[in-house]
């Protein structure tokens, strides 16, 4: 008891264990929020969802053309955005995605752009227009950026992918109309991992696709079918900080998980109105502490689920017994904070800082490490040496094929 309390008072909140303990285990529900209408807190097709690095959730409301935000409970915070073509207005908006520094990327598919706004919704720029050339689109649907940055987009009408910076100078244009390997018809959903994949939701040939961030092709896997690992029309995709797949799998009423390599872990949702039933799921995303939020679309509501971790489970007693990764401190912390872990023998280890989105920040150590005490500080900044943000981030500990996660915060 004393040690589980010592425990709970320096802040170990996580320990992802994902392959040895998620098997055949559904995520929990926790709220949901929202109703048809165009009050605040009320959706009218609500489309992608994404997070901040403090817990908020960004909603695109698609038929209301506005984007809201709330906490990490569904509380109204702000909204911003209106039908039409003007600098921050919107056509029927979908995807929408955030970079490390908490920036908002929206897919206005109706005005084939890409939009960007600091998380507050103020205008920054916007890039695109209607049309098959590179850098423009034809109903831009998913976004996605990766910690190198990078912004990916599903350009759904013209059955392609299309990469860019942050400022929207293009970089890369991939797929094209087709069944085969990299080929695709109408992509929608797409996400980037922090092991520098792609997926992407390759909605009418029912599957999903899998690329580096170069555009080549890795695998792909579905069919069409209402079975575990089919789809009825694939929509929108996201991953954990583990590099599990999460797809919305529209027209089946569910959602379905994969490890990195398609393989099928578990599913969950039906057709209905009640907690953790499903008409027409659109958007997901999943934070580095195991928090799920699914857009409920023609329910026009939001869900929040929580995956099942198993804190003292028999496989971390045998991860124990090989090393130990303690609590980083001071925790929270405002200029550095350092981080000891014990190896038992030589062992490849690498650790690194996330973000709330699984997005990496900053590579501590990559490294074959002798048995014995180590200790490693970061002082708060990201791989360009830039300070990041006040806000909860993750620290990620890989020993061998064992992973361990800890909560770092940050305060000013």
């Amino acid at each position: 008891m004393n040690r589980i309390i010592t425990c709970i008072n320096s802040c170990v909140i996580l320990c992802t264990l994902w392959a040895s303990i998620i098997d055949a285990q559904t995520p929990d529900f926790i709220l949901t929020w929202g109703s048809q209408g165009s009050a605040n807190g009320q959706f009218m097709y609500p489309g992608g969802v994404g997070t901040d690095n403090n817990g908020n959730v960004y909603i695109v409301d698609t038929g209301n053309h506005r984007v809201q935000k709330f906490t990490a409970d569904g509380e109204f915070l702000i909204k911003w955005g209106s039908q039409g073509s003007g600098n921050g207005q919107f056509s029927y908006p979908l995807g929408v995605t955030l970079d490390a520094e908490g920036n908002v990327y929206i897919g206005d598919g109706g005005n084939h752009r890409i939009q960007k706004f600091t998380s507050n919704g103020e205008f920054l720029l916007k890039w695109g227009n209607q049309g098959s050339w590179d850098g423009q689109f034809d109903f831009p649907y998913g976004v996605a950026t990766d910690h190198n940055g990078h912004v990916y987009v599903s350009d759904k009408n013209n059955h392609r992918v299309q990469k860019f910076t942050t400022n929207g100078n293009h970089q890369l244009t991939w797929g094209q109309n087709g069944t085969g390997a990299g080929e695709f018809e109408y992509a929608y959903g797409i996400t980037a991992d922090i092991g520098g994949h792609v997926y992407v939701a390759d909605t009418a040939n029912n599957r999903v696709q899998k690329f580096d961030t170069n555009g080549a092709f890795m695998g792909m896997w579905g069919s069409a079918g209402p079975g575990d690992g089919q789809f009825n029309l694939p929509h929108l995709i996201a991953t954990d900080i583990n590099g599990n797949v999460y797809v919305t799998d529209w027209g089946n009423n569910r959602v379905q998980s994969f490890n990195y390599d398609g393989t099928f872990q578990f599913s969950w949702g039906q057709s209905g109105t009640g907690e953790g039933e499903f008409v027409h799921p659109e958007g997901i995303t999943i934070t580095a502490n195991s928090n799920i939020y699914v857009v409920d679309s023609e329910n026009h509501r939001i869900q929040k689920f929580r995956l099942p971790v198993g804190i003292d489970s028999p496989t971390n007693e045998s991860i124990k017994q090989r090393f130990v990764l303690y609590q980083n401190y001071p925790n929270p912390f405002s200029s550095r904070t350092v981080i000891d872990f014990k190896l038992r023998e030589m062992s490849e280890v690498y650790l690194g800082i996330y973000d709330s989105q699984g997005r990496l920040i900053r590579s501590l150590v990559n490294a074959i490490l002798p048995g014995d005490y180590h200790s490693y500080t970061w002082n708060g900044t990201n791989e360009t040496g830039h300070s990041v943000g006040c806000g909860v981030y993750y620290c990620r500990f890989t020993a061998g094929s064992e992973v361990l996660t800890r909560k770092v915060v940050i305060v000013k």
